[in-house]
């Protein structure tokens, strides 16, 4: 892996929580930080349950190794929401890690 293989430019989001008032809870996406990464997907797959389609494809995203990466996170490619499913490192004395997420899916 070397620089010139991280030309997508994606955004890291973090979920927030606030009180609305009213008992209940609203949520919304914070940004944390705009890097630079590889993004590869996978074959997607079509639910289909009544009326509701919910298409999902698995995507692959090498980054530079940095702290504060967690499942559970989100990430913004091409302004489409990717949820981080795994964070493995991928070849750490080269400082790279490998986000394992899914195109689609409920965050």
């Amino acid at each position: 892996m070397t620089f010139e293989r991280l030309t997508t430019r994606i955004v890291l989001q973090e979920k927030q929580t606030s009180d609305d008032g009213a008992g209940g809870v609203t949520e919304s996406w914070s940004d944390l930080a705009t890097l630079w990464a590889d993004v590869a997907y996978g074959e997607g797959t079509l639910r289909i349950e009544g009326d509701h389609r919910e298409p999902r494809r698995p995507v692959t995203v090498i980054l530079r190794a940095r702290t504060g990466l967690l499942a559970g996170q989100r990430l913004l490619i091409a302004g489409v929401p990717v949820a981080i499913l795994s964070i493995r490192p991928d070849r750490p004395t080269q400082g790279y890690v490998t986000l394992d997420g899914i195109e689609g899916a409920p965050l």
